[in-house]
């Protein structure tokens, strides 16, 4: 997990084989996300506004299930 200074998501992982990301919002919760293209989680962690970029890109996305 990578920390991320936002006060909206807490850090980032991901796992490049199963093309699956984690995400740690304030309240310790860890979401999965699967399917996600590697570019999304480098665009993430690399956002001036991780939490803006949460929700125009990755929220109600990449369901895994």
């Amino acid at each position: 997990m990578i920390p991320l200074s936002s006060s909206v998501i807490k850090a980032a992982g991901y796992d490049p084989e199963r093309r699956k990301m984690y995400i740690r919002f304030p309240g310790g919760q860890i979401y999965d996300f699967c399917k996600v293209p590697r570019s999304v989680f480098e665009e993430l962690i690399k956002a001036p506004s991780p939490g803006t970029y949460y929700d125009k890109n990755i929220r109600g996305r990449f369901p895994c299930h």
